[in-house]
This record gives C-alpha cells, sequence and structure tokens, in this order.
C-alpha cells in the first residue's frame, strides 16, 4: 500500500513525535518493553523505574508514580497511578489508584458502564 505523497509528511511528523515521547522516556529511567505497541500521549508524566509492558495506551493528564508496573493490554486516561501498583488489562479513565494496589480485568472510570 503507497501512503500518497499528501498525507507522508502527515504520518512521519506524527510517528517522529511519538518517538520522541518514548525516548523522553527511556531517558528518565522508565522501562518499555515493546516500544512499538506503546502509545503515551505528551502531556503524560511518569516516574523513573515504572514498568510498562506490550499493548499500552497512556493519554490525557495521567500521571504515574514510582515503582508501578503496567503490565499487558491497558488503556489509561487522566489517571493517577501512585507508587508500587500493579495495573493489568484494564481500563481507567479519570480514576486515582492508591499506593500498593493491584488492578486488574476491570473497567473504571467516566463512561465505563455507557
Amino acid at each position: 500500500m503507497e501512503i500518497p505523497a499528501s498525507h507522508a509528511g502527515d504520518l512521519f511528523g506524527k510517528l517522529d513525535a511519538h518517538v520522541k515521547i518514548l525516548e523522553k522516556h527511556l531517558k528518565n529511567k522508565v522501562i518499555i518493553d515493546d516500544i512499538n505497541s506503546t502509545h503515551i500521549d505528551y502531556q503524560v508524566e511518569i516516574a523513573p523505574f515504572v514498568e510498562i509492558a506490550a499493548n499500552n495506551v497512556i493519554k490525557g493528564e495521567t500521571k504515574v508514580e514510582e515503582n508501578v508496573r503496567l503490565k499487558e493490554n491497558n488503556v489509561i486516561e487522566n489517571c493517577l497511578i501512585k507508587k508500587n501498583s500493579v495495573v493489568f488489562y484494564s481500563v481507567l479513565n479519570g480514576v486515582e489508584i492508591e499506593e500498593n494496589s493491584n488492578i486488574g480485568f476491570v473497567i473504571v472510570g467516566d463512561g465505563a458502564y455507557k
């Protein structure tokens, strides 16, 4: 499939921004298992020593504190995930996860039950 020339600039610009965001977090000692399946918005704050597994989407004004493990298959938007927590197979929107929590297989937040 060939990308039309009119769209190629937009595509490469978005790809470049995505790579720069990931590089910023990697330099800050965030561990990202699979950069090809991880999406992090530019305004997301991630502390050092956070581990991010494959297939994670982290969006909006999310803040992830130290020693958090984001295991596979999460969509997290506008959340605060506090220290030493583990999140897996979840969709979180606008929630605060307390320290030392273990959250999995949940859909929580704005519009969770629409």
